[in-house]
């Protein structure tokens, strides 16, 4: 090996076992069981030499180790405000020579928002034995631009990787186009979304989140004062528009937590 000691034992497992000093060809095999060399321990070069008295001697082609690191799985993340990234937006991977491999052991990896202001992360994640990668859930604490560092004891540290936190959008649901008769009422839908963001309509309040309701007329048609959609959700649905009186108005959602939006106009008939 070199240099000396990067690795100097054979194993009966992947990951340990016993340790083994020889192997035997049994009477009518061509080869001996499998042994595994053990996990190097920095970054050179080795081979593996198998001798017998009576035997000509043979040497392995040389094994090249590199130094693993670490790297996100995409080159930017969109959050919004108050809200969490879904399970498949981001994920951490190790890899060597720019390959993802599977590691034989877990790999405890350190997160960094570089500005706590304005967004949040564990602060260590861990990818499992046998698995290339782990989920990193990404948390929008305030609006702004910053980025998120991943590293390993053993490992180059990933590249650090953008994140954008933006106030979510909110969209309203079933009042496209709508005419009523007045005295009927109809269920409306509120759900967020951040635009620009991998899964935009999957990422989920980390809170309940309140939002504003108003009608322009509400001689001529009412909602509730406001609605909540529930930590860990995207949407409500349900709410009741309930026309009053003949005439047109609109229904607008505000709060200082999101970006606001208003229907097109709603028709209420006799």
């Amino acid at each position: 090996a070199a240099p000396a000691g990067i690795v100097s034992s054979f194993h009966s497992a992947v990951t340990g076992g016993s340790t083994v000093q020889s192997v035997t060809l049994a009477a009518g095999s061509a080869t001996s069981p499998v042994v595994h060399v053990e996990t190097p321990r920095a970054s050179g070069s080795y081979r593996v030499r198998a001798s017998r008295t009576g035997v000509a001697e043979n040497t392995s082609a040389l094994v090249t180790v590199s130094t693993p690191g670490l790297r996100f799985s995409r080159a930017q993340v969109i959050v919004g405000q108050g809200l969490r990234t879904y399970d498949s937006e981001l994920s951490v991977t190790r890899v060597v020579d720019g390959t993802t491999f599977n590691g034989v052991e877990p790999l405890v990896v350190s997160l960094r928002c570089s500005a706590a202001s304005l967004c949040s992360v564990p602060e260590t994640v861990t990818i499992p034995a046998n698995a290339s990668s782990v989920v990193v859930r990404v948390t929008g604490l305030s609006p702004g631009a910053t980025t998120i560092s991943a590293t390993a004891v053993g490992y180059d540290a990933a590249v650090d990787i953008p994140v954008t936190v933006i106030l979510p959008r909110v969209t309203i649901g079933n009042m496209s186009n709508v005419t009523m008769k007045a005295g009927t009422s109809r269920n409306m839908s509120f759900s967020l979304s951040v635009p620009g963001a991998t899964y935009s309509s999957s990422q989920v309040a980390v809170a309940p989140l309140s939002i504003a309701l108003t009608s322009s007329a509400p001689g001529v048609g009412t909602v509730p004062a406001s609605v909540t959609i529930r930590a860990e959700a995207t949407s409500v649905s349900s709410i009741p528009f309930v026309a009053v009186a003949p005439g047109t108005t609109t229904v607008t959602v505000s709060g200082a937590d999101i970006e606001g939006a208003t229907t097109a106009p709603i028709t209420v008939t006799p």
